[in-house]
């Protein structure tokens, strides 16, 4: 599980379900890059409400993933009437997305909250 592009891919979805917010992050990115010759990554990370909405974003859609090989016994098993062979690792995949439900995006005024950095 990619996390990284499931992150991005929730943060555009909010972009998309708060085009205020889009906008705002949009000036914002304007504001400081009249150019985009000048916009690096260490700049980017200088931008306080895109900063904010990102961490935001990432609070409310938390993916947390937990992988647990499994192999299956010596003679091989049988799983939903498919044979695996013995010497077959798998990998089983957790995946945990928060919902938002103790504040939801809508309430997301975008000043940084005490826990995002």
């Amino acid at each position: 599980m990619d996390t990284i592009s499931a992150l991005v891919t929730f943060a555009l979805w909010d972009f998309g379900r708060f085009p205020d917010f889009r906008k705002r992050a949009a000036e914002e990115v304007a504001k400081f890059f009249p150019s985009r010759d000048d916009m690096t990554a260490l700049a980017l990370e200088e931008l306080p409400f895109l900063n904010a909405f990102l961490n935001e974003s990432m609070r409310i859609h938390d993916l947390t993933v937990a992988l647990n090989e499994r192999t299956p016994p010596a003679k091989g098993a049988e799983l939903l009437g498919h044979y695996i062979p013995p010497d077959v690792v798998s990998q089983k995949v957790i995946l945990i997305i928060g919902d938002g439900h103790l504040q939801p995006l809508e309430h997301f005024d975008g000043s940084p909250l005490i826990f995002t950095t």
